[in-house]
């Protein structure tokens, strides 16, 4: 048990090395589909009042507003469209243009005071654009939005510096 321990916590460390964050920032899940029900159902717990630390940001009700691209599949889709229906909350898109990148003028717009979240591809699963991570989290954080990228595509493929990027949290 002790080696399994041992082992296991370095994993832990190689990966956080890998991404450039503490090991103690790390959760291991199943997936990364696991990954963000995780963080959708905790935000939801939150609204609800069930123990989870008060946080004005994450307190979703009828009207906050939690945004994605519309480049989404249905991994960083279906979890903020089922807790704006458990919530209230307003599911909204930031546009794409026509060459697949995301319109960040338009996002501008529909990022504003009553956005709780922000969830976006780093790289599109489709398209294979990188996405401006830090100008989507810098746009998020100017309104105290919470920020969820998704860097399964990114991961396997490029360097990660996750707190350089500014996101609060990455799954991949």
């Amino acid at each position: 048990a002790a080696d399994a321990t041992e082992l296991f916590e370095d994993a832990r460390a190689t990966v956080a090395g890998f991404v450039r964050a503490a090991p103690e920032q790390l959760v291991w899940t199943s997936g990364a589909t696991a990954g963000i029900n995780l963080v959708a159902y905790g935000i939801g717990n939150a609204t609800a009042g069930r123990g989870a630390p008060a946080s004005a940001r994450l307190a979703l009700g009828p009207g906050d507003e939690l945004v994605v691209t519309e480049s989404e599949h249905h991994a960083n889709l279906i979890p903020w469209q089922e807790l704006a229906a458990r919530t209230g909350a307003v599911l909204r898109h930031i546009p794409v243009r026509d060459d697949g990148t995301i319109d960040m003028d338009a996002g501008a717009s529909v990022v504003g005071e009553r956005t709780r979240v922000v969830a976006f591809p780093h790289v599109s699963n489709v398209l294979g654009i990188v996405n401006p991570v830090a100008d989507l989290a810098a746009l998020a954080q100017s309104v105290g939005a919470l920020t969820v990228l998704d860097a399964c595509q990114s991961a396997p493929h490029m360097s990660l510096d996750l707190p350089a990027l500014g996101v609060d949290i990455a799954v991949f």
